[in-house]
């Protein structure tokens, strides 16, 4: 090694600052501890040398020693074809290294296909119906032509290329998903695929809304990505749901490629969720424009809020195949058409983009009769939609103070949540009507003693829109720790779980709800047994505003020991702080309690 750096006049001080520059720690996603470093990436594939992964320094060493090493039979397996990010770093510090030439077929035709111009992160929005995507998912695009300030942008967007990291979970189900994702069972692997099958994915088949973060960032730094995507290609990662996800990957990519830029240290340590990582990329400045691209469902119901009852009518029918007379303005007969065409592509999105000939064949006409209407489809506005950006909503956090008073008793409680919304939470750039807590807990004080009452590792609760158009059930599902309540043992320590399944209907201003119930848990405390238990839960959702909302809940339950609570509640809040009050009523054992409680939401 020495002879190499000699014949360059390098001194080993050289050497060591090169390999400890955080660009080439970056590169190799290594982090420093106590017991030295350690890289991000498992696999050898990602590294050179045998001891890669944690002695950086010799990895460095190996790639200097790479470049220049002779040719081999199939060059795509040469130093510089598998790691063109760090070769190009190497170049960039020793420019007079004399590398190795060779040509890398596969890395040039993989740059050539990319044609990368310009780099965005795409947020998708909350889907409930796959525990994967509950918090959202973003991934970075590469767009083949330079952003400019495009009115059009949707034009040309569908050519570019989404690189997405995601767990790689094989035929797992949702619940083998959710426990190995905590604890990285699955590994995560990147991908490039075509931006037109991301928005087949999300905008059509799970009607979700795509937000574009158009990214500050140029050419050469865009070559570089492009290059250490490459590299990624080649490594293992271990997969964390709360940590080391699609949010945190997508950072680290975009850090690597422009030096100083820091952007992993703003987020929080214990988890990452995507709408943390829309925060860190906006206050760090390197967002230029946000662009918003509709769902299918939000397309339909837009176009619905054009229509009178008697347009609806009509445009019902038309969906339905049947051919209505329409004694209305070119323009309205134009619009009833759009609205039966962008019900037709919600309702069906999978058939037509399969070509099953029972969606085509419902699509076809109408189509034919909207051509015969000669305007142009008017352009809706959906400023109500996209002006709720998803990194202006709460911090996913919540530090909550209270104080509860039961009969002659008061207390002192305190709840911390990891992420990330519930109810009465600001609604604005969240899903509306949900609950999606993990990690939360509560405990509660009467100034002697300190107890630790209710432990939520997961709490999903989704109230789905049901209506003529929209048949999404509500349903919940909760683990962890919590208290059950009978005559002569009130609070007893009970751990386990809670399903339900219903229907919710959504008007306004308010939104009832039903649903079955059924719990399994252990009530560990004096009695030591199982308890089965099944129920129904009955309520309502009051929608005043974003920032005022009110709950009541009546829990309704059945077993060995009856067991019921109606739950009211009324919160303000903002994206930093709230205050709530309420009253909780145990309804078979005659007792109640009522509390003011203060919020604030952090990272």
């Amino acid at each position: 090694m020495a002879l190499i750096l000699g014949a360059f006049y390098f001194s080993s001080y050289t050497f060591a600052s090169s390999w400890k520059s955080a660009e080439w720690l970056k590169l190799g996603r290594y982090h420093q501890s106590i017991f030295g470093y350690k890289s991000e990436a498992d696999g050898p594939g990602y590294f050179l040398h045998s001891n890669g992964r944690t002695r950086p320094d010799l990895e460095f060493e190996a790639l200097v020693n790479g470049i220049q090493s002779p040719k081999v039979e199939d060059p795509n397996q040469h130093p510089i074809c598998r790691f063109p990010a760090r070769t190009h770093y190497l170049l960039k510090i020793f420019p007079h290294l004399k590398k190795t030439e060779v040509v890398c077929e596969n890395f040039e035709a993989f740059r050539a296909r990319l044609s990368a111009r310009s780099v965005s992160l795409v947020f998708s929005s909350y889907y409930l119906n796959n525990p994967a995507s509950s918090f959202g998912h973003t991934f970075i695009r590469l767009g083949k032509n330079e952003y400019k300030k495009l009115n059009d942008e949707t034009r040309t967007e569908l050519l570019d290329t989404g690189i997405n990291y995601g767990a790689s979970t094989g035929d797992a189900g949702a619940l083998t998903y959710v426990l190995g994702a905590f604890v990285g069972y699955f590994y995560g692997t990147y991908n490039s695929i075509p931006y037109y099958y991301k928005v087949r994915e999300y905008n059509d088949f799970e009607s979700r809304d795509l937000w574009t973060y158009h990214l500050d960032f140029n050419q050469q730094e865009i070559d570089q990505l492009v290059r250490h995507i490459w590299e990624l290609g080649h490594g293992d990662f271990r997969y964390y749901f709360l940590t080391e996800n699609c949010s945190y990957h997508a950072l680290t990519m975009l850090e690597t490629i422009r030096p100083g830029l820091e952007l992993v240290k703003h987020l929080p340590r214990a988890y990452i969720i995507p709408s943390d990582t829309l925060k860190v990329a906006v206050s760090q400045k390197i967002v230029k424009e946000i662009t918003y691209r509709p769902s299918a469902s939000t397309q339909f119901y837009r176009h619905l809020k054009e229509l009178d009852e008697n347009e609806k009518m009509a445009m019902k029918e038309i969906a339905q195949g049947k051919n209505p007379r329409l004694n209305l303005p070119l323009e309205k007969q134009a619009l009833v058409y759009d609205s039966a065409l962008s019900l037709v592509d919600y309702k069906f999105a999978k058939e037509i983009l399969k070509e099953e000939k029972d969606a085509q064949a419902l699509k076809r006409p109408i189509l034919l009769k909207r051509s015969e209407i000669p305007l142009r489809s008017s352009d809706l506005n959906y400023d109500t939609f996209s002006q709720s950006k998803p990194h202006e909503g709460h911090n996913s956090g919540r530090l909550l103070l209270g104080t509860t008073f039961l009969e002659d008793s008061s207390f002192l409680n305190v709840d911390y949540r990891f992420a990330f919304h519930d109810f009465l939470d600001y609604q604005k750039s969240y899903m509306p009507n949900s609950r999606v807590e993990m990690l939360s807990m509560r405990t509660i004080s009467d100034g002697k003693q300190i107890s630790l009452t209710d432990v939520n590792l997961a709490d999903y609760y989704s109230l789905g829109a049901f209506d003529e158009f929209t048949k999404s059930y509500s349903w919940k599902l909760k683990f962890g720790q919590w208290q059950t309540f009978r005559k002569g043992d009130e609070g007893l320590t009970t751990h386990g779980a809670v399903a339900g399944y219903g229907h919710s209907f959504t008007t306004r201003f308010v939104t009832p709800f039903i649903l079955a119930s059924f719990e399994s848990s252990y009530v560990s405390e004096e009695l030591h047994k199982m308890k089965f238990a099944w129920g129904a839960d009955i309520g309502f959702l009051t929608h005043f505003s974003d920032n005022l909302r009110h709950s009541t809940f009546y829990e309704l339950r059945f077993h060995p020991w009856e067991e019921s609570t109606l739950k009211n509640e009324i919160r303000w809040s903002n994206v930093s702080y709230g205050v709530g009050l309420f009253h909780h009523t145990q309804t078979k054992l005659g007792f109640s309690e009522f509390g003011l409680n203060m919020m604030v939401y952090t990272q």
